[in-house]
């Protein structure tokens, strides 16, 4: 079975190019070389001077049958064309006919297209209503955490390049902190700043990264609508500070103490320095050293806690509502768009017949007038054929007439008669255009792509309502 209509179409009229007969007159008999030929007038003047026919002849002789033989050679090769040309003709008529089997093959590829065309809208919406299912739970989880939490602004959603710019400071931080302490480190280090820098990367790396903690799980829970978290994020916020500077302080008497003993520093030694005299340090460097960690530290604090959204968790599930959200509106326009995209498709291949078929009638009208004019010239050729005849005829008689002594047969003063091969013959009938559906299936091709129309249009309505939180369509099964 074709696959489109307009491949059905092709198959059962075919193309034009090449079936069009070349439409020619017939040629007139030249009646002075048939004459010349058989000698009409120069055989007509011998008969009469031999008194033949005879007067009481009652049937032609044999000069008017090799007349007639003559003519109607030429009305043979004439009703051979003839027909040859009105075989093509009609071939054509019958190529552009549309029979109501053919009839039924388009409706069964009409059923088919409309077919599928729904079991895709079925596809795509129960797909579309599964994204739409796991958006609209994203975002129940998202109303029941703004009413648990007494949120009323919406969360502060931090783009990628601001992340980005966020872990490119963090970075910094870290390459300053360690290349600082590198620097400072190197006075006692046998490696030098190379060998101090590395050294000194583990600190940063801890100074900073307990920032980033504290950042990330800890500062959010002082904004918590929830006493006991706001206590444990006072408590932590105590911690961390203690910690900072007790990590600081501690990297500034390691210092002191790595420079005074040539780089050989002892626990116990860093212990009592902290515990006991945490303030004093020996060198206005190890000093500084202190100060720009702690620096380094709260900047980092400040950078994680600017690129997230103060209250606790608010970010996260904010974050996953807009994915789900914009996850839900990619494929509701991919399937709109493939939709889209075969809605056109099957209007285009049916429009295509649609076209085919009127261009199909129209040769039909050009092939049904050039039959009707090929008739009509061949009839003026059998009446020109006739006339010639008679012509010939009446110039033996003449002719024999005037050489004869004797009375001319009876049948010489009666009209020529028109011999049956020049008879007029009837175009017949052709009953398969009385079976030509073709207006039948022109409306049911027009109807399907009214219907496709109709299914797109209602598939739209569909695709709007499952990107609308607030409308759960249910999904469909069946057509």
């Amino acid at each position: 079975m074709a696959r489109s209509l307009n491949e059905l179409l092709s198959n059962m009229m075919g193309s034009r190019d090449g079936v069009l007969p070349s439409l020619q007159a017939f040629p007139p008999i030249d009646t002075s070389q048939v004459e010349r030929e058989l000698r009409v007038a120069e055989r007509g003047s011998d008969a009469g001077k031999q008194n033949q026919p005879a007067s009481d002849a009652t049937e032609p002789d044999i000069v008017e049958l090799e007349i007639g033989s003559a003519i109607e050679r030429y009305a043979r090769k004439a009703t051979d064309e003839f027909l040859a040309e009105c075989q093509l003709y009609e071939a054509r008529i019958r190529k552009s006919v549309l029979s109501s089997d053919q009839s039924m093959l388009v409706e069964a590829i009409g059923q088919s297209t409309l077919k599928d065309f729904k079991a895709h809208i079925i596809n795509d919406r129960n797909q579309l209503l599964h994204t739409r299912e796991a958006a609209a739970g994203k975002e129940q989880e998202f109303q029941a955490f703004r009413t648990a939490n007494r949120i009323t602004r919406p969360p502060q959603l931090i783009s990628a390049r601001r992340h980005a710019f966020s872990w490119l400071l963090l970075s910094i931080f870290i390459l300053l902190e360690a290349i600082l302490n590198g620097v400072f480190f190197a006075a006692g280090s046998e490696a030098g700043i190379i060998g101090g820098i590395v050294q000194a990367l583990m600190l940063s790396l801890l100074n900073v990264g307990s920032a980033v903690a504290y950042a990330i799980f800890f500062f959010p829970h002082l904004l918590h609508v929830k006493w006991h978290h706001r206590l444990f994020g006072a408590l932590s916020s105590l911690f961390y500070f203690v910690w900072a500077v007790s990590l600081n302080l501690s990297i500034g008497h390691y210092r002191d103490l790595f420079i005074a003993s040539a780089g050989v520093v002892e626990m116990d030694a860093l212990i009592q320095a902290v515990t006991q005299t945490p303030l004093e340090l020996e060198d206005t460097r190890s000093l500084l050293l202190v100060v720009f960690g702690l620096a380094l530290g709260f900047l980092a604090v400040i950078d994680v806690a600017s690129s997230r959204d103060k209250y606790p968790g608010y970010m996260a599930i904010g974050q996953a509502r807009r994915a789900a959200f914009e996850q839900l509106a990619i494929e509701s326009s991919k399937s709109l768009e493939r939709l889209t995209d075969l809605r056109d498709m099957a209007v285009a291949d049916m429009t295509a017949a649609i076209e085919r078929i009127l261009g199909g009638q129209h040769d039909r009208e050009l092939a049904q007038q050039g039959r009707q004019r090929l008739y009509q010239l061949y009839l003026a050729f059998l009446d020109h054929a006739a006339v010639q005849h008679e012509q010939l005829v009446r110039l033996y008689r003449d002719t024999n007439l005037t050489a004869r002594t004797t009375p001319a047969p009876a049948y010489f003063r009666t009209a020529v008669p028109k011999p049956a091969f020049l008879q007029s013959p009837g175009l017949r009938e052709m009953p398969e255009l009385a079976t030509d559906v073709r207006t039948e299936v022109l409306n049911r091709i027009e109807r399907y792509i009214g219907t496709i129309n109709e299914h797109f249009e209602a598939a739209l309505d569909d695709y709007q309502m499952a990107r609308d939180p607030s409308k759960t369509p249910e999904p469909v099964v069946n057509a």
